[in-house]
């Protein structure tokens, strides 16, 4: 049957289809039929959508509807009318997703069977609202919708008469059907996706896309039955992309899609998404859960038609998709299309209309025998758009067209013809051969006497004007426009007002002044501007004067503190100001009463300004108009003022009357400095000032301005000092050592030695505390002590050498570092300096509580004459007005917090600090209480005084040695900044040598060749399928909670809590999922390992961040009846010291230790083999862990193992062991930096 065409056509085939229909159902329902084409259109056209189809027809203006259509538009809507009439609606849903084999009974008893042997009776209290995507009509599904009270019974039991009753109880036992019939898939789908796809690609998609469908659930959301027709996919090779379109469940109208990625996005996109003119994701996302479920039957079931293609499509790797989507989308650049046709050229006629010069744009082509046609004009509108144009020619299409309008534009016709000046196509409209030259003229005026009488005349070059004729040429705004046809010459003369009014008035009165008005002309011609010249007979001219050669610098202050330069020439004194090597000729003034004439040479004035700019620098500045410049920096501002200072021949400066003159007064140089010192509590404050030729600056002030990188000193209300090369040299050296607190400059007492290298006691004055400290520093260089009598140990050729440098710094300044290697004997050489010391008071030893045992046996053991004594236990508060000299008091950090009240009471004559990584943060309470101590001295003991950033150096000699770093801002700027983002080299060595005086490290491969070698072994654990699906999907759901953290503050708390559970999965599922049945490649490749070392022989620690990992290890071990030795956090400090014992005893083969709490201080020389189970962010803390077997008293070669699971966060963090190393040897040994991990650093690793 052919298609109708005419609306009168359609309408008697509907009815004939529809019948009745056509006036108790609505518009809305043909609405479920229509694609967006056919939709638009119903909604532009007809009245309301709930009205009958009917009144489509009958509405004024529709009978004619065709014409207004597209052939497509119209085919669409007529399709959309014949299928809602056909009915087809009925067989557009189905009975079920995976179809029963019977459908349900109407009602009664045969009904109720139906559902006990489907299983789905608690289906019949299921909302009625859930029939509505089945029913076959719209009444049927806004009956259902706006039931919400209604259930499936009511719906069975035919709560409506008629045909909308039967309607919805077709619908129910549809629903019914579909809920049997799902109950079937779920266990079937139960099944298929339990299956793991042999295809790591299509694995990991199908771990993303049970992600999608997962949060769905998490989110309430429930399956939907659908219309089959609504069910149906397509995969988009292109995007990667599966979409299943739909049509508004509700019936209102309106379309849409659902869509699911199939790989992992790195654009804008989500991964999934519902998006619809009229259907939200948050109101309907049971769309995406349908769409969801059929792609991941697709992926698991390798007989469904969608399988193959979505395999094909999921194995290509991402470099294959790249170079496809790269073919397809990167084109030659073809350029911006020509403005015109080959051949042909834009021009721009000057003609004249009425006696008025105009402009318009004309197109030429070429002639075959040379020249150019006279041009065919075209609009201007169009030109300013025009891609390809050239720049001269839009500049003048723009100004020659005006928004809405064809007339001269912005700024009037003489600002078309400004636009034109230089253009290389220009012509005369009835010459069109022959190019025009438009050009700059200069107006003058000129006084001619004739018939005793004085007349006002205009000069244009050599051609004088009569005033009607300079009025007549004048043009919008403020222009004179002169064509000369002959020459192809058009001049475009910048006309003043007060020229112009001239000009006008002598038109009017045409006549001439008589000499009585020469004094009121000649104070009219003064009036004129600079610009305009001014040509006397002789005896008006006055007495001649010689030009004022000198140019004129004229200054005006930016509101950033810069200056506007302009140079100009003030020909006569008290005169206006000219351009150099512009404008009129001849000037006439007033010396006084008298008159005077000057006539200036312009060559020789554009060769002085010249000579000015070099002079001073100007070129350095941005060009800002004729003979102008600014300099937008302050400082260059302020050179230019110091060059004029030095040079004050060179030019006149003027300054606006309204602004105060800038001076520079003078300069600091070293040779006019003086500094003195003042000792205060912990450091010593400077003084200083620099005499000038008016006054004097501040020390403070110049190191200030030299912080800021400045090389000016602002004195008051325009003055200013400038600082010398050689002061600026020695004061940014000191820079490093002298700081600013509480509104004064300081110094370090143990800076001493820079600064008087910098400043020498001629240009310093030094108070009684900086001599007395300059001479202990001197005597401490000649100081050799000897090893106290006390200590009773073999002392290797590095440990005298360190306990000399000990008592050396001790003598002079307030802490230092000992940084040696784990295991050279810190505590050796400590106890060495509490034995030199212990006359002068007691000493305190700050520790971890696992090391306070150690500590009291190694002075048992090495100073016997010392008292060791713990400071621990309830009672140890009666302990502390009992300590003397000779006790060694020994502490945990812990009990330093919680008693330093009572603790700083007590002068300690040395306190120790061991493991003093413990106090890298400034911040923390402990490290606060540390300072708070009272010591004569104090020492840090670490092998990784730095371990992640230079913060942690500076809290450490914050406390050691107090103002050497100077404050916290002051040190972050200095070198914190440029040594760890910018690399700085320079900085680092300066760190260095400041550093040097005060900390002293050696490395075992320097003090000790003879320890047995250390062999590191990586060993790389490949996950097994199931452990990478676990941890694949734990990946990708921190980033999707994170992604909505993007502005929260603790973001990098929550990044930092998802790598810990990322590193926990690479250890063992269950450390995350405690259910989880999965098992850990790593703990079979360590029981491996672990039966490898017994079987050989061998014994090992084995540490790791995790108790519970460890404890799953344990369990491991022990199940294989190997006896094994534990200590974590929890276990007891006496205890820690019998697990030692027990260890170096030989006892078992194997120590699990949690990496924080036996890491540091325990001497486990037992052992010759160290496991790492798991990598710790910082490498520092790993090595110390492993020195606890490599280290003096090893005879044996250890090996340190480390297991890593290779595509995980360990891997990544292993990359991070390299650059943290890096970072402390780039200030204990001079290597390079790197800087401390950003919160987006951290999101790298996560996204892998």
């Amino acid at each position: 049957m052919s298609l109708p065409q005419s609306m009168q056509e359609l309408e008697s085939r509907l009815f004939s289809l529809a019948g009745e229909r056509m006036v108790h159902e609505p518009l809305v329902s043909v609405l479920m039929h229509a694609d967006h084409s056919a939709s638009r259109v119903l909604h532009d056209h007809g009245r309301a959508l709930r009205d009958p189809v009917e009144d489509f027809f009958t509405r004024r203006g529709n009978s004619e509807l065709r014409d207004f259509l597209s052939q497509n538009e119209w085919e669409a809507v007529v399709s959309a009318f014949l299928s809602w009439a056909g009915g087809d609606d009925e067989a557009s849903y189905v009975e079920a997703l995976d179809a029963v084999d019977d459908a349900p009974p109407e009602r009664g008893a045969e009904l109720r069977a139906w559902l006990a042997e489907h299983e789905v009776e608690e289906a019949l209290q299921h909302p009625l609202a859930l029939v509505a995507p089945l029913a076959p009509t719209f009444r049927a599904r806004d009956k259902a919708l706006r039931s919400p009270s209604s259930t499936i019974a009511d719906g069975l039991g035919g709560i409506l008469p008629g045909r909308l009753g039967n309607d919805l109880q077709a619908a129910a036992r549809s629903y019914l059907a579909w809920v049997a019939g799902r109950r079937k898939l779920d266990a079937r789908r139960e099944q298929l996706w339990q299956r793991v796809p042999d295809s790591p690609r299509v694995a990991a998609a199908v771990d993303r896309i049970r992600g999608v469908l997962d949060a769905l659930r998490d989110r309430g959301v429930a399956p939907l039955p659908l219309p089959a027709a609504e069910t149906e996919v397509e995969i988009d090779p292109r995007e990667l992309l599966v979409r299943m379109s739909f049509s508004h469940p509700h019936g209102y109208g309106g379309h849409g899609e659902a869509w699911i990625s199939l790989v992992e996005r790195t654009d804008e996109r989500a991964r999934a998404s519902l998006d619809s003119d009229k259907v939200q994701e948050r109101r309907h996302p049971e769309r995406l859960g349908v769409l969801t479920e059929r792609v991941l039957d697709a992926l698991h079931d390798p007989d469904d038609r969608l399988h193959d293609e979505l395999r094909v499509l999921l194995e290509k790797p991402r470099w294959d998709r790249l170079l496809a989507e790269l073919e397809r989308e990167v084109q030659p650049d073809a350029g911006p299309p020509p403005p015109f046709e080959e051949g042909e050229r834009l021009v721009w006629r000057i003609a004249r209309t009425e006696g008025e010069p105009t402009v318009e744009a004309a197109i030429q082509k070429r002639r075959k025998r040379g020249g150019w046609t006279k041009g065919r004009v075209t609009e201007a509108r169009e030109l300013p758009y025009q891609p390809g144009l050239d720049v001269r020619d839009r500049r003048v299409a723009e100004a020659l067209v005006s928004p809405g309008r064809f007339a001269p534009g912005r700024g009037g016709l003489g600002a078309v013809f400004e636009a034109l000046i230089g253009h290389p196509r220009v012509i005369f409209t009835e010459t069109s051969q022959r190019p025009v030259r438009v050009k700059r003229g200069q107006v003058s005026v000129s006084l001619v006497e004739r018939d005793e009488a004085t007349w006002i005349r205009f000069r244009l070059q050599d051609e004088v004007f009569e005033p009607h004729e300079m009025a007549a040429a004048r043009v919008e705004p403020r222009h004179a426009i002169f064509l000369d046809e002959a020459s192809s010459v058009v001049t475009v003369v910048d006309l003043p007002d007060s020229v112009l009014a001239m000009a006008e008035a002598c038109a009017r009165w045409e006549t001439g002044l008589p000499a009585d008005a020469d004094d009121t002309l000649l104070k009219l011609l003064y009036r004129l501007p600079p610009s305009v010249g001014v040509e006397l007979p002789p005896r008006l001219r006055g007495a001649p004067r010689d030009p004022d050669q000198r140019p004129v610098l004229r200054l005006e202050p930016l509101p950033g503190g810069g200056l506007r330069v302009t140079v100009a020439m003030r020909p006569l004194p008290g005169g206006a100001v000219q351009p150099p090597g512009e404008g009129p000729t001849q000037i006439v003034g007033l010396d006084g009463s008298e008159r005077v004439h000057t006539v200036r040479d312009l060559p020789a004035e554009r060769r002085l300004a010249e000579q000015v700019g070099i002079a001073l620098g100007l070129d350095a500045g941005e060009s800002d108009g004729p003979h102008t410049v600014r300099l937008d920096e302050p400082e260059d501002a302020l050179e230019l003022l110091h060059r004029m200072r030095e040079q004050p021949d060179l030019a006149t400066v003027e300054w606006p009357e309204d602004q105060t003159p800038w001076r520079v007064v003078g300069s600091a140089g070293f040779g006019n400095l003086k500094v003195r010192s003042k000792k205060l509590t912990d450091w010593f404050a400077l003084e200083g000032e620099a005499e000038l030729d008016e006054g004097k600056v501040r020390l403070a002030q110049i190191m200030a301005a030299l912080r800021e990188g400045r090389r000016y000193v602002k004195l008051g209300k325009g003055r200013f000092a400038r600082i010398e090369d050689d002061l600026r040299t020695r004061l940014n050296a000191a820079q490093d050592v002298v700081f600013e607190e509480a509104g004064e400059l300081g110094v370090s007492g143990a800076a001493i030695g820079e600064l008087e290298a910098i400043l020498p006691e001629d240009r310093f004055e030094a108070d009684a505390e900086w001599l007395e400290t300059k001479k202990r520093l001197e005597a401490a260089s000649e100081l050799h002590p000897e090893v106290p009598e006390g200590l009773r140990a073999d002392l290797r050729s590095y440990q005298r050498e360190g306990i000399t440098w000990l008592e050396r710094v001790a003598s002079w300044a307030s802490g230092a570092c000992l940084a040696d290697d784990m295991g050279l004997g810190k505590t050796l050489q400590a106890l060495a300096l509490a034995l030199e010391r212990q006359s002068d008071g007691p000493t305190l030893v700050v520790c971890p509580t696992s090391l306070s045992d150690n500590w009291r046996k190694e002075c048992e053991r090495f100073s016997p004459t010392l008292r060791p004594r713990i400071y621990r236990g309830p009672d140890r508060g009666t302990m502390v007005s009992t300590f003397a000299p000779g006790d060694l008091v020994i502490t945990s950090y812990d009990i330093l917090l919680r008693d330093i009240d009572a603790l700083r009471e007590v002068h300690f004559a040395l306190t120790v600090f061991d493991e003093a990584h413990a106090l890298k943060n400034p911040e923390a309470a402990r490290t606060k209480a540390a300072r708070q101590l009272d010591a004569g001295f104090r020492l840090a003991l670490t092998g990784t005084p730095l371990e992640n950033h230079l913060g942690e150096l500076w809290s450490l000699y914050s406390i050691l040695v107090p103002g050497l770093l100077g404050p916290w801002k002051h040190f972050r700027a200095r070198f914190a900044i440029p040594i760890e983002r910018d690399n700085d080299l320079a900085k680092r060595e300066r760190l260095r040598e400041l550093l040097r005086p005060f900390l002293l490290r050696r490395t075992k491969a320097q003090v000790a060749p003879e320890l047995p070698p250390r062999t590191e072994v990586v060993r790389s654990i490949e996950l097994s399928d199931d452990e990478r699906a676990l941890y694949e999907a734990e990946r990708r759901q921190a980033l999707e909670q994170l992604a909505a953290k993007a502005e929260d503050p603790k973001k990098r708390f929550a990044v930092l809590g998802a790598l810990t559970r990322l590193r926990r999965l690479a250890c063992h599922p269950t450390l995350v999922h405690p259910e989880s049945r999965v098992s850990s490649s790593k703990l079979t490749e360590l029981m491996e390992l672990a039966a490898d070392l017994r079987r050989e022989g061998h014994r090992s620690l084995v540490f790791s961040q995790f108790t519970t990992h460890l404890a799953i290890v344990r369990r491991a071990l022990e199940a294989k009846g190997w006896e094994v030795l534990y200590l974590d956090g929890s276990t007891p400090a006496a205890k820690r010291g019998e697990l030692v014992d027990r260890w170096q005893r030989g006892e078992a083969p194997f120590f699990l230790i949690s990496l924080k709490a036996g890491g540091t201080g325990l001497n486990l020389t037992a052992a010759d083999t160290v496991i790492h189970l798991d990598p710790w962010w910082n490498p520092a803390v790993e090595d110390q862990a492993s020195d606890r077997t490599h280290r003096i008293g090893q005879d044996k070669p250890v090996t340190v193992v480390r297991l890593v699971s290779q595509g995980t966060i360990e891997e990544a963090v292993m990359q991070l062991h390299e650059q943290k190393r890096e970072l402390a040897r780039g200030i204990l040994e001079g290597a390079e930096t790197n800087a401390k991990l950003s919160v987006d650093d951290l999101l790298e690793l996560l996204e892998g």
